[in-house]
């Protein structure tokens, strides 16, 4: 379900391009706020931050997990419900050691992405906050591509890339 979704982020992001109808550029939480149905689903980078040569690190985990959970905190301040599977995916990986079983390879992207995948067909908006590696990380160029594929209405803080 991930495979290779390579992004235009400068079409994409385009004033007068073919998603300008969906895509607001230089969003905020409170945009989001007034342009939000439903629940918004976070899409942070994740895999190019936390595993450094394809070797997951805890210490880079848990710092793209907290600064997904900023965004998500600064939503719920603008009262939005917000989900983010990052913050999820982490936190999860972070328990693994407590739980036997837990044979989940936290950088298998296929794997997230298919875990992911209810969230994402739940959400009526995708928010994609400014944290750093946010236009090379597959899984929100993955998020994204859904989303203009569903017609569902997506923010990006970012001015540009």
């Amino acid at each position: 379900m991930a495979g290779n979704h390579p992004v235009d982020w400068r079409r994409v992001m385009a004033p007068q391009g073919s998603a300008s109808a969906l895509v607001r550029v230089g969003s905020d939480p409170a945009q989001v706020a007034r342009h939000c149905s439903g629940i918004a689903y976070v899409a942070a980078p994740y895999d190019a931050h936390a595993g450094q040569r394809r070797k997951w690190q805890i210490d880079r985990s848990t710092m793209m997990s907290t600064l997904a959970a900023r965004e998500v905190l600064r939503l719920i301040c603008a009262r939005v419900s917000a989900i983010c599977p990052t913050v999820l995916r982490a936190e999860a990986m972070h328990a693994a050691p407590t739980v036997k079983e837990a044979a989940v390879n936290p950088l298998d992207v296929e794997f997230w992405a298919s875990w992911s995948a209810p969230y994402l067909n739940a959400c009526g908006v995708i928010v994609v906050p400014d944290i750093r590696g946010w236009q090379r990380c597959p899984m929100v160029a993955r998020d994204v591509t859904w989303a203009l594929d569903h017609n569902v209405p997506v923010h990006i803080y970012a001015g540009g890339v």
